[in-house]
């Protein structure tokens, strides 16, 4: 109705500000034959965070450190920090911090998961709404 009264085009956003929150999650154990695999891996997670940074506040996990929610280049900076610190583990115990800390109330949103190595009984594909394994991240970054 405002944009006839007006006749200028108004669009109404009714996505909740909880929805615009993104967490990635980037998993830190593979094994040894999978090394090149789990850098590509974490390109693509750093790839996503400087598109994504822009526009949505951001968390990342890796392993089990944990960014927090933010948003700005201060946070991508860290971000980007944590992330080129990070190395592989060819295993051990779960590499995420529990799985309550992974989904606060007060900062639900999207989680993406990217676990370099294909294992269905990861903790994360119980809380991520999409998981990236193995062969997609191979499709993803072939190109890399």
């Amino acid at each position: 109705m405002t944009t006839a009264r007006t006749s200028q085009l108004v669009v109404r956003e009714t996505e909740a500000e909880d929805q615009r929150r993104i967490t990635i999650m980037l998993s830190t154990i593979a094994p040894d034959d999978h090394d090149a695999l789990f850098e590509r891996s974490v390109m693509l997670v750093a790839s996503l965070l400087w598109q994504l940074s822009e526009k949505y506040p951001l968390r990342l996990i890796v392993g089990g450190e944990d960014s927090g929610l933010g948003s700005g280049p201060d946070h991508l900076l860290a971000m980007l920090r944590l992330l080129a610190l990070c190395e592989r583990r060819s295993s051990g115990e779960s590499d995420w911090p529990p799985l309550a800390t992974v989904s606060h109330a007060s900062e639900r949103g999207y989680t993406l998961a990217i676990i370099p190595w294909t294992n269905s009984d990861d903790p994360a594909t119980m809380t991520a709404d999409r998981i990236l394994q193995a062969p997609q991240i191979e499709e993803l970054t072939r190109a890399f």
